[in-house]
């Protein structure tokens, strides 16, 4: 079974869930359309823009017990012809696991990921994590993801251009205002090799900050978002460094049990595929 193949089985699977109906099944599907530029801080000119577009979803199962398991999918692609050396496309499952203890939740992750930048190389690496969120009150939540992501697949000189034994923090936070406002925070840090074998000098450093809202309409099953992110890239070894700024909207269809405290205050899996792209576009 291919990648793109198995992406497509999670979001059916999704589907599927919906007639089930199960007061311990939940999940959503979302659509974000995105406008950003990379540029090359390295050297003079200006910032080059794309569009983009990110189908992702994820469907879970609760237990009496507090456990759970997910499974997640995410589809990106984005204008390549625009947006020099950075990402062209991107695929990503994951598999979740944990147990909610009701004020926290504890949970681990693993998944795989490919990106491809516009220069046709791709990159492709496994990632492993562990992750966790705390629940404040009824109106503040902490989250936070302590990731692993290495491999060296791919055909961007056989997938050693891009970064690996990358290992990376994020922290977040959510914010319900009440019950159609919220707002939202990440940020996160970065460190792993280049071309799987260099001097710790030479690492890929990430740095990424995002922040947005959430809006809720009457219908339930529906919710919009819009965030802002900012990563700065760099590997010091060659001086090679760039910043990539997106603005992004969307939407989500939630289905199942939406009164799921995971429903809301999961944590997200960061975008490894941009990270991925830009690595072995620019910075290799």
């Amino acid at each position: 079974m291919t990648l793109n193949t198995f992406t497509i089985s999670v979001f059916v699977l999704g589907l599927s869930a919906v007639q089930a109906s199960s007061q311990d099944i939940y999940g959503s599907i979302g659509l974000n359309l995105n406008n950003g530029s990379v540029e090359r801080t390295d050297i003079a000119g200006l910032p080059k823009y794309a569009n983009g577009v990110i189908l992702n979803g994820f469907v879970g199962k609760e237990f009496n017990n507090g456990y759970f398991i997910e499974g997640e999918a995410r589809l990106q692609e984005t204008d390549a012809a625009v947006a020099s050396d950075a990402l062209s496309s991107g695929r990503m499952i994951a598999l979740r696991a944990g147990r909610d203890f009701g004020v926290y939740d504890i949970e681990g992750f693993v998944g795989y990921v490919t990106s491809e930048n516009d220069n046709d190389g791709t990159n492709d690496r496994y990632f492993i994590g562990l992750g966790g969120t705390y629940r404040v009150n009824q109106k503040l939540s902490l989250n936070g993801l302590l990731g692993y992501l290495d491999g060296t697949g791919g055909t961007d000189d056989d997938g050693f251009d891009g970064m690996s034994k990358f290992t990376h923090v994020a922290l977040g936070m959510n914010y319900q205002f009440n019950n159609r406002f919220g707002m939202n925070a990440t940020v996160s840090y970065g460190d792993g090799v280049m071309d799987d074998d260099v001097p710790r000098d030479e690492a890929a450093i990430v740095k990424e900050f995002t922040i947005g809202g959430t809006y809720q309409f009457n219908n339930p099953a529906w919710s919009a978002y819009a965030n802002l992110a900012y990563a700065d890239l760099y590997q010091g070894g060659e001086r090679d460094s760039a910043i990539d700024k997106r603005i992004n909207i969307g939407v989500n269809w939630s289905f199942g049990n939406r009164s799921s405290q995971r429903l809301r205050t999961r944590p997200a899996i960061p975008n490894y595929a941009s990270w991925l792209a830009v690595s072995g576009g620019i910075l290799e």
